[in-house]
Formats: structure tokens, sequence, C-alpha cells
């Protein structure tokens, strides 16, 4: 099967084996969340264990990986048996689908009921006041009176919201409510028990008719982001909701308005990822804030401290190339195409083969009466599509290489810093030690930067001397003299962080300096992405 099969006595330890936290129980048939990222307030991961319990399937709702467990833990199965895992598993996924199509229905409709119950937001809203924005496609109930119809206190990380709450309708490119986003005085938010949100999205005005010719239409992560940045342009602006559901917003935004320019709207730091895929996805123009140090992340923050700076940063993005993506007019099928499965256990086992040939090389290079230098790297390509789930496969091997060898970690280069943090994180969240490595420039994890002396290290880079040997140690007379900030230095950190990860994530940049010396000879070198 396509689909990567994970071993383990059970499914809990299946899931446990990817680096996750089980559910305490897994329903048959039936999607059960649990957290991908180790908080309780989180249900990006769903399971659901087949009717007979024979097998499951493992899906993290964030990355959109999908694994398999079975039972049976054989691996030279006969097509038989292969053709009937394949039908437990699209039948037990059909069935978990059957339930959450009738939790969507209920929750569309209970999102109906609170529209037609609720009034027209006042201008006086405690959230809108302090987000300083209009109530624009926005409607209000009351706490008491929501929980009354929905038969439940909504909650946002264990606190009830109260008071007067927003009602921000969520719809697809179709104009069909799915469910409604909550947001409370407070700005606490949260969303009806069973909504759809994937790909859907609060929108500041009705979108255009027709395929978009002419039309700008920008995407925002949050409502308040979106309400400002239409305040400011005149565009109509849709508010993904998430971070992680802008990617899909703006896919099927492109597919409903081929021909609008589309506008994503980061928000900096954790969501700045999420823009800048959206972007790329789809051709689309990338907007990022640039906001003074504290003030917050996202073009509502920026817009209520200078809502002159915001605007001319948000102009500036049409001005800029269209982020590197396919053309929205897409070319007809090839039939002759290999299909997703074939597509991905090609990948499988090409990521698997470049795993292998390294490893052999380790092991004949240190191989006694072996001459240094007389064996030739292994050097490997692949070219396959987004989505097949690459980054997984190569975290499935990274535990094989360093037991082969224990002291050289693999190393991972991506395009951008903010994709290798992402990549550390995911790697982390799977139960490997793992690091993403920053320049002395770089913008410190608890603020300032990586480096506090960067003037010291431009002065020793123009006189090509070494940076850790002439500015952060330097050998004297009596002895060894340290920088004033070694002790509290977050680049010096995270060298020894360095020295015992499994795999290091770093940008392409890299590919052009030299190796910083605290990293060791890697078993593999992993280029994701062209550069």
């Amino acid at each position: 099967m396509s689909t990567p099969i994970v071993p383990g006595r059970d499914l809990h330890e299946a899931i446990t084996l990817l680096g996750y936290v089980p559910p305490a129980r897994i329903a048959a048939d039936k999607w059960t969340p649990f957290s991908v990222n180790g908080k309780k307030s989180d249900d990006a991961g769903r399971a659901l264990l087949f009717h007979d319990g024979s097998g499951g399937i493992i899906w993290n709702h964030r990355s959109q990986e999908q694994f398999l467990w079975f039972q049976d833990q054989r691996t030279d199965i006969s097509p038989a048996d292969q053709r009937d895992r394949d039908l437990k598993a699209q039948a037990a996924r059909a069935a978990a689908d059957a339930i959450e199509q009738n939790k969507h229905a209920e929750a569309a409709r209970l999102a109906s009921q609170i529209i037609a119950e609720s009034v027209s937001a006042g201008v006086d809203h405690p959230y809108l006041v302090q987000k300083m924005v209009g109530p624009v496609g926005l409607r209000e109930i009351d706490a008491a009176k929501l929980s009354r119809l929905i038969g439940y206190v909504p909650k946002s990380k264990g606190d009830a919201l109260v008071g007067r709450i927003l009602v921000a309708p969520v719809t697809g490119v179709d104009g069909t409510l799915s469910t409604v986003e909550l947001i409370d005085e407070s700005g606490h938010k949260s969303a009806l028990a069973g909504g759809r949100k994937g790909s859907g999205f609060w929108s500041s005005a009705p979108l255009p008719n027709g395929d978009g010719s002419g039309q700008i239409i920008a995407i925002a992560e949050g409502v308040a982001t979106a309400a400002s940045i239409a305040a400011l342009t005149g565009w109509s602006v849709v508010a993904a909701l998430s971070a992680g559901n802008m990617p899909a917003v703006a896919k099927a935004l492109r597919g409903r308005l081929p021909t609008a320019t589309l506008v994503v709207c980061a928000d900096r730091g954790n969501g700045q990822v999420k823009a800048e895929q959206a972007a790329s996805a789809v051709g689309a123009r990338l907007a990022v804030p640039s906001l003074p140090d504290g003030a917050g992340s996202d073009f509502n923050d920026l817009a209520v401290i200078d809502p002159d700076g915001a605007r001319r940063q948000l102009l500036a993005a049409l001005g800029r190339p269209v982020q590197k993506g396919p053309t929205p007019v897409s070319a007809p099928p090839d039939p002759n195409a290999p299909s997703v499965t074939e597509t991905r256990q090609s990948a499988e086992a090409a990521i698997e083969h470049c795993a292998e040939s390294a490893i052999k090389y380790w092991l004949d290079t240190q191989s006694p009466g072996t001459e240094a230098g007389t064996s030739a790297y292994p050097v490997n390509g692949l070219a396959a599509p987004t989505g097949l789930g690459k980054s997984a496969m190569v975290r499935v091997a990274v535990p094989k290489l360093r037991a082969a060898q224990p002291n050289q970690p693999v190393i991972v280069l991506v395009p951008s810093i903010a994709l290798a943090k992402e990549g550390a994180n995911k790697a982390t969240e799977s139960g490997l030690k793992s690091l993403a490595i920053c320049g002395r420039d770089a913008d410190a994890p608890n603020g300032g930067k990586m480096c506090l002396d960067i003037d010291a290290v431009e002065d020793a880079l123009s006189s090509v001397e070494s940076v850790q040997s002439s500015v952060c140690t330097k050998k004297t007379k009596t002895g060894m003299q340290l920088c004033e900030h070694f002790g509290s230095c977050a680049y010096q950190k995270q060298r020894t962080a360095a020295m015992d990860s499994d795999v290091v994530f770093m940008a392409h940049n890299h590919l052009f300096t030299q190796k910083p010396e605290f990293i060791t000879t890697p078993s593999l070198l992993v280029i994701d992405e062209s550069f």
C-alpha cells in the first residue's frame, strides 16, 4: 500500500512510535482525536480502529500525513491478504467519514440557527474596540443564549466563553455555511463541535462573480486581521481562521477565481511558514508585516499603531513578483502518468535506497585496509511532487542511519530558516532529537539576536578570520579569553545542542558557506526542494 505501515503491538503503541501521545481509548470505525504537539488543547491527530480490531489508521490532520497499523505484522503477505487489508482500510475510512459528515451537517444546522437568533454586532463590542475594527459581516449573541441553542458551553483552552459573543459565519467558495467562529469580549475563540473548517473562511464581503478578472482578494489568518486589511485597502478579504488552513483556502479561492490577484497576508512567527506555502502553491503575492520589536505579529497589530504604514506595506505587495507557483489554469491530465500510489511507492523506495547506500559507504570506508578517499560518496536525486510525505519518509530513515553512524547526524537543507524550524519541530514531535541552525544575525528564540556582538563578527569576517577563535574565544598569554556574552549566547547554546542531534535542519544558503565547525560530518545530506 502507498500509506506507510507502522509497527506496534497495538494501535496505541503505533501512535507512540510516531512520537505522539495516544488517546486513552480509540473507537472502532470512528475518528478519535489526539494531540500531535503535546498540548492538551491540540486535537490535530486522528486515529480509528477497524471494526474487527485487525488494524487501524493514524492521521495527522495538520501535516496531512497518514499511517496504517496492522495486528498482523508480517510484510510478506499474499496478494489476497493485501486486497483484504486495502478493503478494510477503505471501509473504515468510509464509516468514519460518514460519521464526520453527520457531525458537519448538524454543525451547519446549528450555525444557521445561531445566525438567525443573533443580531448585527455593535461597534461597541469590547473585542472590536480593542482591535480597532468595525463590525462589518459579524453578528453577536449572548453567551447564555448561545449555550441554550447548542446544548453546551463553548470553551477556549478550558475557559468558557462569556459575555457578548461575536459570531463570524464560515463558508466555502460556493457560499455554503458550514460553521461559525465564536469570539468573546476578551478575544477567547471557539467553534462549533463537529463544524467543518477545512478550506472554509470568514469573508469581509461576498466573493465576486465571474473568474476574478481585475479583482484583488486577500487572505489573512484571523478575523480582526482580515477586517483591518479590508478597511485599509478596500479589498475583499477572507480569514482562514488558522495558519494551517491558509494553503487550503488559497487553493479553493484560486480554483473559484482563477484570474484574480491573490494576496496572502502572513502573521509573523509560526504562521508565516503556512502563509509562504499558500502563496507559493497558487501563484499569489505575499505580504509580511514589518513591526517594531514587541509590537505584535500581524497586520491588525500594525494597523493599531501605524495604519498608514500598514497600508503602504500591503499595497507594496502588489508591486512584487508573483510567488513561485503553478499557473492558475491546469493542464489536462496525462492518462499515462503514474498514480499517486505508484509515485509515493517510488519515492519511498528512492529514499530508502539513499539511506542504504549512505550506510554502505560508511561501512566500506571504515573497513580495515580501506584507503581514505578511494570510495565516492553516493549522490542521488529524486524529482517528486509536493504532498507525497517525503519529509516523513526521511524522518523514518533517520534512526537507521543513526544506528549505523551514531556520531554523525543527518543534515536537511530547506529553502528558508522558517521551513528549517518547521522541519525541526515535526522531527521533534516524531521522537527525534532535532535542531534548526540559525545564523549569528538571526532572531533568537527569547528575543534579540543569536549573537550579541554582531559588529565584532562582521569585523572578523571582513578580515577573513575565524569568528569562533577570534571573537567568541581568543587565546591570550594568560589563557583563554571568552566573549563577555559567551555564557548567555544563543548561538553558542545551539552548538551544544547540535552535537547531540539526530537530525539538523539548515537553510539553503549554508550550501554556499563553510560548514559550522561544531557540526560533524553528516551521515546523509538531504537537499529538500530546488535552490
